[in-house]
């Protein structure tokens, strides 16, 4: 019924039939998954081979079989390759985003295909553009769920900069860089960027840990609380 009414509409064109199929078939999928709770999902990078500007995007989905299926995988590195084309740096809006194109295609051609493929109410949660005009990035993604995307459950990307310096030497610093930025989950890129309510809260822990310790043990961690209350604070800050 679907193809007959389809010829019927495109005056019999095959070709123009099969495009209309396509675009009525992602709608009524769409409107099928539409408002489904859509928690899980992947991260994705994408660099230039320059180095110069990168990527960074998280797709969802509803389930984490789905979220670890091809189509899936293929969506996602899409959404990624296709930020890095923005003009725009920065968190880009949903508008924007959906018209950008890797290979062609646009960020809204592909999800609704993945949609049709998948069955499941799909989204691009975030998606962010960096560039870097003295440094080089590099990103580093964890959990890697096929050889072939850079996409997985956690990733960053950190830049680097000197001058002078082996490509290598960078390209292998900044994986391991990004690599314990993904493992630390820090908060916040410096100690000068925590709220002082934050630190508070730290303090008051800490000076509660310190009551219930014994004379000796105490009084070297109040040593230390005092010369430096930062180094107490590993999960806020990279630094």
């Amino acid at each position: 019924m679907d193809c007959k009414k389809a010829l019927g509409e495109t005056n019999g064109n095959v070709d123009e039939a099969m495009d209309w199929l396509r675009q009525h078939g992602a709608a009524k999928a769409a409107q099928k998954v539409s408002g489904r709770d859509a928690q899980e999902g992947l991260v994705a990078c994408s660099v230039s081979e320059d180095g110069k500007s990168a990527s960074l995007v998280k797709v969802s989905s509803e389930t984490d079989f789905a979220g670890k299926s091809q189509a899936f995988v293929d969506f996602v590195q899409h959404v990624a390759n296709a930020t890095l084309t923005s003009e725009s740096s920065g968190n880009l809006n949903p508008e924007t985003l959906l018209t950008l194109q890797s290979n062609s295609k646009t960020i809204q051609t592909a999800l609704e295909e993945a949609i049709v493929a998948i069955r499941e109410n799909l989204g691009v949660a975030s998606a962010l553009k960096m560039t870097s005009n003295d440094g080089t990035l590099v990103s580093y993604v964890h959990g890697k769920v096929s050889d072939h995307a850079s996409a997985g459950s956690s990733a960053a990307i950190v830049e680097l900069v000197g001058a002078g310096v082996d490509p290598k030497v960078i390209a292998d610093a900044g994986k391991k860089l990004a690599m314990h930025i993904v493992a630390a989950k820090p908060s916040y890129l410096k100690a000068d960027d925590v709220p002082s309510d934050v630190l508070d809260k730290e303090r008051a822990i800490l000076r509660s840990q310190v009551s219930r310790c014994p004379y000796t043990v105490a009084m070297k961690k109040v040593t230390f609380f005092c010369h430096n209350v930062n180094s107490n604070l590993p999960s806020f800050c990279c630094s």
